[in-house]
């Protein structure tokens, strides 16, 4: 056999040999909106070709909740099913997603999934590695300043969860909106919380999480978690961590571990340390470590910024200016643009830097696609960033 063709042989047989052992090619899933359709379709095993495919796409929620409103009953009844058990499925995923951020101590985006999704844990699982941060930051605390005087009483009662649950008779509330109690002695996940109801207007050996402003007479013996302001008459034998200002104007702070990311008013600080990125106002310190303007935080809290996933922002009286896009972070392939200019995210128009950061905190916290319209040059246009 002439050279030229065995080599053309061999040629064949290899391409032959690729082919029969090439995987075959992967059919991509049937649009969202096709098995929406196909929900209602004329058989029965079509329609549950269609459930078994849309079973566990999150994905597919948003779509699957306009489907409930289908002038088709069998459409709106599957879909209701579907959306009770994806949510359920995602759920789970994000207090797991929850626990792992409060280890980090990421806790401000801890904050947006535990309140959100706050109706899946019905046990308080959420507990367990909320006070493993509090027993470390306060063994940190003594290890590095010794200032915090919280009662023995109170670090044991924060020791084990069982032990919580089981010192006293507690209350559980959770609420995706704003909560108002006439006093607290247990567990709160609220949106905001507001203690000025009928009783007695503090709070006391309870455990608060809140996803924005807390008010009340005082706190005692309490930890509090908040994403919103965080505002009463004083405090004592306290852990508070909060993503936005605190004023215990009216009395102060004693014996407390205070970690804010906003400024800090106090009558008082005693026996108390306090971390403020903004300015601490007090009229006396006695005992006291105090630290302001503080653009890192102790003991391994950490609050988000935008710089962080990858947007540098200055605010303007249109909105929020993107100075840079920053590479290698979350954000530095999505479609914003430096010298874009933000004046919205969904229907709210942005006023502040502020209020940008905290709404890409929680829709990317809770894995949520953003709206965001943006001048860009002369043209006004609308784009998705994926959560």
């Amino acid at each position: 056999m002439k050279p030229y063709l065995l080599a053309g042989f061999f040629a064949s047989s290899l391409a032959l040999s690729v082919l029969a052992v090439a995987p075959p090619p992967r059919m991509s899933a049937p649009p969202i909106d096709d098995l929406i359709r196909q929900l209602g379709a004329d058989t029965f095993a079509e329609r549950e070709t269609a459930m078994r495919s849309l079973e566990g796409r999150d994905d597919a929620l948003p779509v699957l909740q306009e489907a409930m409103k289908s002038t088709d009953a069998e459409v709106r009844l599957r879909a209701r099913r579907l959306v009770r058990s994806i949510r359920s499925l995602v759920a789970q995923r994000r207090l797991a997603e929850a626990h792992a951020l409060l280890t980090s101590g990421d806790v401000d985006q801890a904050v947006v999934l535990l309140v959100e999704w706050s109706d899946y844990d019905t046990t308080g699982q959420f507990l367990e590695p909320l006070f493993r941060l509090v027993r470390e930051v306060l063994r940190r605390e003594r290890k590095q300043y010794g200032k915090t005087k919280i009662n023995s009483a109170v670090v044991k009662r924060f020791a084990t969860v069982q032990g919580y649950l089981s010192a006293q008779p507690l209350q559980w509330f959770s609420s995706k909106q704003r909560l108002t109690l006439g006093g607290l002695l247990g567990v709160v996940r609220a949106q905001s919380l507001d203690l000025s109801g009928d009783g007695g207007h503090s709070a006391d050996a309870s455990v608060i999480v809140c996803d924005g402003k807390v008010t009340g007479e005082g706190f005692f013996n309490t930890v509090v978690i908040a994403n919103g302001p965080v505002d009463a008459k004083g405090a004592a034998n306290c852990v508070i961590i909060c993503d936005d200002a605190i004023d215990f104007r009216r009395a102060g702070a004693s014996n407390c571990l205070v970690i804010a990311r906003g400024s800090v008013r106090c009558d008082s600080i005693s026996q108390s340390s306090v971390f403020s990125g903004g300015i601490v106002t007090t009229n006396d310190q006695p005992d006291s470590v105090v630290r302001e303007k503080q653009t890192t935080f102790p003991f391994g809290i950490r609050f988000f910024e935008l710089e962080r996933v990858g947007l540098d922002v200055e605010d303007t009286k249109e909105g929020s200016l993107i100075r840079a896009i920053l590479p290698d972070k979350v954000l530095s392939s999505c479609p914003l643009r430096a010298k874009d200019l933000i004046t919205a995210v969904g229907s709210e128009k942005i006023i502040s830097k502020q209020q940008l950061r905290r709404l890409f905190r929680s829709a990317l916290a809770d894995r949520r696609k953003l709206s965001v319209t943006v001048k860009r040059g002369t043209e006004v246009i609308k784009l998705e960033i994926a959560g």
